[in-house]
């Protein structure tokens, strides 16, 4: 290992075909540090290696991404059609997990290739969702793509985005377009839109969420309620607006946590009302401990590990109203060590004083990040 740090800046090419033989050594701290040497390598047989790893099931998807960032060549045309051809593989035989990660590595292909994969991979979703196997996070992540490579926002049906890719082969439209972005209508939460059927809020319960909340952040004007009493309203007019194909879950914290449900539950009129009447029991009370409620959100077990066969949610939203007990200092060995949970995290924070820790929670997942009430 300590070879290997020495070699990696370097890059020698001699020492290429070691590194080659030591990502398939038995210990593995010694084949995650080969592993680690070789992205960015600028080498043909660096990038032959990791579709390889992709095409036989031994996906390190994440040295993978972070290689194709790095390296300034981008890969030959050959090269990014066999990616692309494993990426389908991934997005139709994993789950939406799966997907999730074939979506991240959309971006190092060309719209040639990427648009193909984009609508073969966006009809398996669609269908899926009429099958009740679907996610509506991965398939606004495909329009997404969709959307970023055409500058046109035609919505979810494959068919448009087939009709657009068609008339750009034919040679009637351009590739892109000045098509200013719209506002997709979904659920909001304090404005925050998270796009997914599958959505745990983990609440702020602590002493301070007694105080009145203000909406523009001006203490001059009576605040209409308390700020537990305004995020309880606000998840369930997310929660009445997404619908019942959406499933939820509850949990608070303040000094431990507390779930509503250990599985998620359909967003339906009853199961909504009932929810509300399990927070509306639990008063602000405590400490700002948020750590225990993302553990408990995501099904962290007694020796930190999240068992990926049970857990349901796809998005977390996360809302406090100040600094954690914890500070911000866990949340990127958490985020490295559950990356295969594949969990986005948006956050919302009430005033300003918090300690970065929703930011980096919500940053280091691709999610989103807001201030409210100030």
């Amino acid at each position: 290992r300590g070879a290997v740090r020495a070699l990696a800046p370097r890059r020698p090419a001699a020492a290429l075909p070691g590194l080659l033989d030591a990502v398939r050594a038995r210990d593995d701290r010694l084949r995650s540090a080969a592993l680690g040497a070789l992205v960015g390598w600028p080498s043909a047989r660096v990038h032959t290696f990791f579709l390889e790893a992709l095409e036989s099931n031994y996906p390190p998807l994440a040295q993978l991404d972070r290689h194709l960032a790095r390296v300034e060549q981008p890969l030959d045309p050959a090269s990014q059609r066999r990616l692309a051809t494993a990426l389908l593989k991934l997005t139709g035989a994993n789950g939406w997990r799966g997907a999730a990660r074939a979506n991240r590595l959309v971006r190092h292909l060309e719209p040639k290739v990427a648009v193909p994969f984009l609508l073969e991979a966006l009809r398996l979703w669609v269908e899926r969702e009429r099958e009740g196997r679907g996610s509506r996070r991965i398939r606004q992540e495909l329009v997404d793509h969709l959307r970023r490579i055409s500058g046109r926002s035609l919505g979810t049906t494959c068919a448009d985005w087939t009709g657009w890719w068609r008339s750009v082969c034919d040679g009637r439209i351009p590739l892109a377009d000045e098509v200013p972005e719209t506002q997709l209508s979904t659920a909001s939460f304090f404005g925050l839109r998270p796009i997914s059927d599958r959505v745990v809020f983990v609440l702020d319960r602590s002493g301070s969420m007694k105080e009145p909340f203000h909406a523009d952040g001006k203490r001059d004007k009576p605040a209409v309620q308390n700020r537990y009493d305004e995020a309880v309203e606000q998840v369930f007019r997310y929660l009445t607006a997404a619908g019942d194909e959406t499933r939820f879950g509850l949990v608070v914290f303040s000094d431990g946590a507390d779930r509503w449900q250990r599985e998620l539950e359909a967003a339906t009129p009853g199961a909504i009302d009932q929810a509300r009447r399990w927070l509306e029991r639990r008063e602000p009370a405590g400490g700002t401990h948020l750590r225990p409620g993302i553990d408990l959100a995501c099904q962290v077990d007694r020796d930190g590990a999240i068992d990926l066969e049970t857990l349901e949610a796809d998005t977390i939203v996360v809302l406090c109203d100040g600094a954690t007990a914890e500070g911000p200092a866990w949340v990127d060995p958490w985020l490295t060590r559950h990356a295969a949970a594949e969990l986005v995290f948006h956050g919302v924070l009430i005033q300003t004083a918090g300690d970065g820790t929703l930011r980096a929670l919500s940053e280091g997942t691709g999610g989103d990040f807001i201030v409210v009430g100030r």
